[in-house]
């Protein structure tokens, strides 16, 4: 498994972006996920948001 991070400013108590973060984060996924596990041969397999960080989970079968 291979995780890529993204750390931003929690907008509110419960750690979560505002919107203009959650935007900018959801069209890097919509956009630059699929590249990143096409060109690493992995699967983009979940996208973890808690207080600050936004981690991407791929499963890939060559570290």
């Amino acid at each position: 498994m291979v995780y890529l991070t993204v750390f931003y400013e929690p907008s509110n108590a419960h750690g979560f972006p505002g919107k203009t973060e959650y935007e900018k984060m959801s069209a890097f996924e919509e956009s630059d996920i699929p590249l990143i596990a096409d060109i690493s041969d992995s699967f983009h397999v979940a996208s973890v948001v808690q207080n600050g960080v936004m981690d991407f989970l791929f499963y890939i079968s060559d570290s």
